[in-house]
């Protein structure tokens, strides 16, 4: 399957029940411990910062970190929060598939007095929501009795026909999607595990990216955070996504995925922060985005029109 694939699987996404599109600046951890917090509150100010992993020799097995970058933020309510010590408490943190609430201590490097370091500290919380599948099937999330809705299959026949003269330009095929508000031309569906016995918020964080078990399938990046309440048991929500990989096909019903690592090429880096504080996605503004993601990918940058599109969401 290639990318002319785009236009025949994008039906079903439509009209699926969605999930809030959170400002909630929840932090990630990456494979490698790299961790990036993109609001912390400190002396009035908010700011984001990038921590390096650090092999400290006199605790090998203790988790610690060195500063990395620091750059201007904007405030929301889950911002994590420096005190005067310079001790972090960061109240959601992303890590291969778990919401965790941590405090980082900072640590006097007796190696590198003159830098900034932290450790773990003894407070943490896990998340007790699990993903226990994420699949290409977005049916659960969406009512079938759309389609016999007549808007809906107008709307499908003008898309079709619009996409029936694109061949294999995804660009084409994406400016065929009807323009219904979504914040994405494709999604992945996530299956929830809540135990516990009340509502638990659990949040994907923009940068998390989740690899297909076929080969030829496009690995999906989560672009904004996306947070749902669970219910107790089971839930099903399906999560706006954009394609990595213009070669290779975007998702559908028979494909699985597992959970993959955060974004950290730079390109990426800049669309999902000037999309930090966007309101809602229009599917033209999801083909511009997808666009960027697919030139980030492939070339390594984004193009100044891009760049100045995506601010200006």
């Amino acid at each position: 399957m290639a990318k002319y694939f785009l236009g025949i699987i994008f039906m079903p996404l439509f009209f699926f029940f969605s999930v809030s599109t959170g400002f909630c600046q929840c932090g990630a951890v990456a494979n490698d411990f790299s961790m990036t917090l993109p609001c912390v509150g400190y002396g009035g100010g908010h700011f984001s910062l990038t921590l390096t992993p650090y092999n400290n020799p006199t605790d090998p097995s203790g988790l610690y970190w060195q500063f990395g970058t620091i750059t201007p933020a904007t405030a929301s309510a889950s911002c994590a929060q420096a005190d005067s010590a310079l001790n972090i408490t960061a109240p959601c943190v992303y890590f291969s598939g778990i919401n965790l609430s941590v405090t980082l201590e900072k640590f006097d490097n007796p190696a590198d007095p003159d830098n900034l370091y932290w450790k773990m500290g003894s407070q943490y919380t896990v998340n007790p929501v699990t993903i226990s599948e994420i699949s290409g099937d977005t049916t659960p999330c969406f009512d079938p009795s759309i389609y016999t809705d007549p808007q809906f299959l107008t709307a499908i026949n003008e898309s079709i026909a619009c996409a029936n003269q694109c061949s294999d330009d995804p660009a084409c095929l994406m400016a065929c999607m009807p323009d219904l508000g979504l914040g994405s031309a494709f999604s992945l569906a996530f299956t929830l595990n809540n135990p516990g016995a009340a509502p638990v918020s659990f949040t994907l964080p923009a940068g998390a990216y989740y690899e297909p078990g076929a080969s030829d399938v496009q690995p999906m990046l989560v672009i904004t955070d996306q947070t749902t309440t669970v219910e107790p048991g089971s839930t099903t929500v399906c999560i706006p996504t954009y394609c990595m990989d213009s070669q290779a096909a975007s998702p559908s019903a028979g494909d699985v995925f597992s959970t993959g690592d955060i974004a950290q090429n730079s390109c990426l880096l800049d669309i999902i922060n000037l999309l930090r504080d966007s309101g809602d996605i229009s599917m033209t503004d999801s083909s511009v985005i997808q666009d960027a993601v697919w030139s980030c990918m492939e070339t390594g940058a984004i193009t100044t029109d891009q760049q100045t599109a995506i601010a200006n969401m």
